[in-house]
């Protein structure tokens, strides 16, 4: 019983003195084991229903190309309704020790105002380490908010039986204001495999080539309006050239300015699409110009309780609605309890338009190697998962040993 009462007292004293805070992160760039060792006088705890605060961390792609990071400090127990919220932007360019270093600077502000009634507050201070200059003045951009990236790649494999080569090229551009967000982006990938068999050898080449683009106009919290424009060719899709244009228009349910919390959009687009085969299709087509339509409808939730993640698309072209496609994918999280974690991922597309497929069929060779895309009516995918953590309600220790 003197342990037991001895075991509470120092939970006590440690209660007084530090804050119990567990970190939700859902995204990248939080290093905990760095945040423990530059936080040592906070105490950190597995399982939200024994902490003080919830410090919940998401992102978005900031128009710069880098991340906007949101965090959320959730007041619990002696804090309930107390809550903060704070931005971090990370550059294009910054690397994962920028990120942690700037998420890090974050969080030691906002644990200030929860740490002023706790004896631990006795041992902060606040230091500028350099002259700050307080006059806000404009900020001049040579670019005008434009970001570049060029990104190029390629790779070898050898076997004795086999090798390959691949290359791929991606070159965007985007500009990103509050008014209006544009999206530039060429792709040029060539990929190559020889197989040496007994009758012979087999050679696959596949290549693609692309171009898209968006523009989008922010109408008012709750609206925007835009479209979307492309040109390819596809080996693997029986493609010669396929461009299209598509105006679109998407309502979000909630305010944009909260959706690294929550989102629900619909977004509807229509427009004309030509195709030029390179393989007469089973529709005897060499070529056709078609219109086609889909609605788009996401939801996206990241809250204490675990997250959500869902997406469902309706198209169909207008010549024919019997011509269409559907695609439903899932994702949630949830914790049910202390320490008890569900997961479930799905995936489905019901697959109707399939108008590119070539007359002769898939040879062996193609549906071997997936060379050609294969007619199907359905695709599907599922996995479900569960956790259950439970011990030592701290966890401060940080041993990298044996890490690799």
């Amino acid at each position: 019983m003197q342990e037991v009462d001895q075991i509470q007292s120092d939970e006590e004293a440690v209660s007084e003195t530090s804050l119990n805070v567990f970190i939700d992160c859902k995204t990248r760039g939080c290093d905990f084991d760095y945040f423990r060792r530059e936080l040592p006088y906070l105490n950190y705890v597995r399982n939200r229903q024994d902490a003080d605060l919830h410090i919940l961390i998401t992102s978005q792609r900031s128009g710069s190309g880098g991340q906007l990071f949101s965090l959320d400090i959730i007041g619990l127990k002696a804090y309930l309704n107390n809550n903060l919220s704070l931005n971090y932007e990370s550059g294009p360019t910054a690397t994962d020790d920028d990120i942690r270093s700037g998420l890090l600077l974050r969080i030691k502000s906002a644990m200030i105002p929860y740490m002023i009634n706790r004896r631990s507050i006795e041992s902060l201070d606040i230091v500028f380490e350099n002259d700050l200059d307080f006059v806000n003045t404009p900020v001049i951009d040579p670019w005008n908010l434009w970001v570049f990236r060029i990104n190029v790649n390629g790779d070898v494999e050898l076997e004795q039986q086999s090798k390959g080569r691949q290359f791929e090229t991606e070159l965007e551009a985007n500009r990103t204001s509050e008014d209006v967000k544009m999206d530039f982006e060429i792709e040029v990938s060539y990929e190559r495999e020889d197989f040496e068999v007994s009758d012979g050898t087999i050679k696959d080449v596949q290549w693609e080539n692309s171009f898209n683009n968006m523009i989008v106009f922010s109408v008012n919290d709750h609206w925007s309006v835009g479209g979307y424009g492309s040109i390819r060719n596809s080996t693997f899709n029986n493609y010669k050239l396929q461009a299209e244009i598509m105006p679109a228009v998407e309502y979000n349910l909630f305010p944009y300015f909260e959706s690294s919390r929550k989102q629900l959009l619909f977004m509807y687009r229509v427009g004309p699409d030509y195709f030029s085969y390179r393989e007469e299709t089973i529709f005897d087509k060499t070529e056709e110009l078609l219109f086609s339509q889909a609605l788009n409808i996401a939801l996206e939730v990241n809250q204490p309780w675990g997250d959500i993640r869902a997406r469902a698309e309706a198209s169909t072209y207008l010549h024919d609605l019997s011509k269409n496609r559907v695609d439903i994918f899932t994702r949630i999280e949830v914790n049910l309890f202390r320490g008890f974690a569900v997961n479930v991922r799905s995936s489905y597309s019901m697959i109707r338009d399939q108008l590119n497929l070539t007359k002769g069929g898939a040879s062996r060779d193609d549906i071997l190697l997936r060379r050609r895309e294969l007619a199907t009516n359905y695709e599907f995918e599922f996995s479900a998962g569960i956790s259950y953590t439970f011990g030592s309600v701290s966890n401060n220790i940080v041993n990298p040993r044996f890490g690799f």
